[in-house]
C-alpha cells in the first residue's frame, strides 16, 4: 500500500536492515556524496556500508575512491569485510590509536 502511494509522489521505497527509507526518485547517498565531493575536493575517500541503501553511494564515488561493503553480499563496494569489528581494526589503524572496549 505504501508503494503504491509513494509512486504518485515521485518517491521512492527502498527496505534495508532494520531501516525503510522513502526519499525523492532523485535523491539518495551518491548524489550527496557526489556533491560533497565536489565541493571538499578530498585527497582520500573511504566509505563503509553494510545496507543495500549504501549501493549508490558505491556506484557514485570516484574510481579512486576506496569502498567497502560490511557484511557477505552482492555489492558495487571494490571490497568486502564480514562485520564491523574489521572496520573498526581498519579505523584504528589508520587513526594509530589503541582502542578501548568500553565498560
Amino acid at each position: 500500500m505504501l508503494a503504491s502511494f509513494a509512486s504518485n509522489l515521485h518517491l521512492r521505497i527502498q527496505e534495508g536492515a532494520k531501516v525503510i527509507e522513502i526519499k525523492n526518485t532523485s535523491i539518495n547517498k551518491g548524489r550527496a556524496a557526489f556533491h560533497l565531493l565536489e565541493r571538499f575536493r578530498p585527497d582520500f575517500v573511504l566509505a563503509f556500508g553494510d545496507d543495500r541503501t549504501d549501493e549508490d553511494l558505491f556506484t557514485m564515488l570516484p574510481a579512486e575512491a576506496h569502498t567497502v561493503k560490511v557484511g557477505i553480499s552482492a555489492t558495487a563496494a571494490k571490497h568486502m569485510v564480514p562485520s564491523f569489528r574489521e572496520v573498526r581494526n581498519a579505523l584504528i589503524e589508520l587513526g594509530g590509536m589503541p582502542y578501548e572496549t568500553p565498560a
